[in-house]
């Protein structure tokens, strides 16, 4: 008899006020940082690119960081 494997992962988040924690596919996180470098290059005024660039930065960052893949053996693991 075979032992039931769960893929998923048990993590436990510490949120500070005014923070959030959102759970999504990969895909749906890069699309999101997709966007918000296809919408920076709408604005003219650099600051205001720039702050739509590093917001899709920190989306690619923290989803590649952060990302689980069940086939790995992920006992050593450091999350941050």
């Amino acid at each position: 008899m075979s032992k039931k494997q769960n893929q998923k992962k048990k993590v436990t988040v510490k949120v500070l006020p005014g923070q959030a924690v959102f759970v999504a596919d990969i895909s749906i996180l890069h699309h999101i940082a997709e966007t918000y470098n296809d919408f920076a290059s709408s604005f003219s005024d650099p600051k205001d690119k720039q702050a739509w660039y590093d917001v899709a930065s920190a989306i690619y960052e923290w989803s590649e960081q952060t990302y689980f893949n069940p086939d790995s053996d992920y006992s050593d693991e450091e999350w941050q």
